[in-house]
């Protein structure tokens, strides 16, 4: 069982998250063979931290909702290779259908250690940030409370 990621640590990756960020970590509960993942995150108080829309070259998700709910295709947005430096597919997909809200208390227990958690001095374009803002507030799998709350 890996250890916990010390709060300090966490403390300051989160104080360097502007209103909307990239970070990178990984879950415990991934597969072991499973990689870390970017994500958009921004935070709704200094207790608690949103990270959603994991991005991922793999179609597999969109290809889940095509099939089960095509309705959700609506808040998927492609990014197109070199849209960041990570991006090295053709296409790669920015999920803004699962925005899970974490406290740093769930990021200290949930992330696995030897990757940790950190926040990735990349630029995201104002059109982007707004795309992403618009993408969520049209699905209907986020909460309310996040929506009300977007930076």
């Amino acid at each position: 069982m890996q250890s916990n990621i010390p709060s300090i640590d966490i403390l300051r990756e989160v104080g360097k998250i502007k209103s909307y960020s990239i970070c990178h970590f990984k879950e415990k509960s991934f597969e072991e063979t499973a990689p870390a993942h970017h994500y958009v995150a921004f935070c709704l108080s200094s207790e608690l931290l949103v990270c959603c829309c994991m991005i991922t070259s793999q179609p597999t998700t969109v290809n889940i909702y095509r099939k089960r709910c095509p309705y959700v295709l609506n808040s998927v947005i492609e990014l197109k290779r070199g849209t960041f430096p990570f991006c090295t597919e053709e296409i790669s997909y920015l999920d803004c259908n699962d925005c899970r809200l974490f406290t740093l208390k769930d990021l200290q227990e949930k992330l696995v250690s030897n990757i940790g958690f950190k926040v990735k001095n990349i630029d995201i374009p104002e059109e982007l940030i707004q795309t992403i803002r618009e993408k969520i507030l049209m699905s209907d799998l986020v909460r309310d409370d996040i929506k009300e709350n977007l930076p």
